[in-house]
């Protein structure tokens, strides 16, 4: 065969190819509409809203009722204020728009309650603690490893902080086999 008739060959190949899948594609758009019909036909016998616009994505918040007495919307709203602190609706960009991080935030600051007259008790826990430490490895060393948990134990009573005292024993459990 010639370069020429493979050409040709390949052409028609891709011509047949081509119409087939319109053809699929056809009868895909004819089956999406079916299946649309369908769906909106349901929707009118179980006394749903049938379907918007197709091309469209669905309503943001379809189901959300303004109030329109407002009389109580003032009532709940005192109540609320009362009872919780305000909370902005994720759908309502307004507020969102007027929300101040930074005054949140300092906010907090002034909340924490991290005791500092302590700092001393601290230090001394810490130093226990490392020193419990130094002893569960020894003991882990020797192969004492029941001595070791106990050491690693009260050094995390000592310093909860510290991730190397849960390590150490877990290592230890393992070494048991727990």
């Amino acid at each position: 065969m010639s370069v020429a008739n493979k050409s040709v060959e390949l052409q028609l190949q891709v011509r047949h190819q081509t119409e087939e899948l319109q053809d699929f594609m056809r009868e895909l758009d004819g089956w999406e509409k079916d299946i649309k019909k369908k769906d909106d036909e349901l929707r009118r016998q179980s006394g749903q809203a049938p379907a918007l616009d197709p091309t469209l994505p669905p309503v943001r918040n379809r189901n959300y009722k303004k109030r329109t007495n407002k009389k109580t919307v003032s009532q709940n709203n005192k109540k609320n204020k009362e009872n919780k602190p305000t909370r902005i609706k994720s759908y309502d960009y307004k507020s969102w728009e007027k929300f101040d991080v930074e005054k949140v935030l300092e906010e907090l600051d002034k909340n924490d309650s991290s005791p500092e007259s302590d700092t001393e008790d601290e230090e001394i826990d810490v130093e226990k603690a490392l020193s419990e430490k130094e002893k569960g490895n020894n003991y882990f060393k020797q192969g004492k490893y029941d001595e070791a948990i106990e050491c690693y134990t009260r050094a995390m009573t000592m310093d909860p902080y510290n991730p190397a005292f849960p390590t150490n024993r877990a290592s230890t459990f393992l070494k048991l086999k727990k």
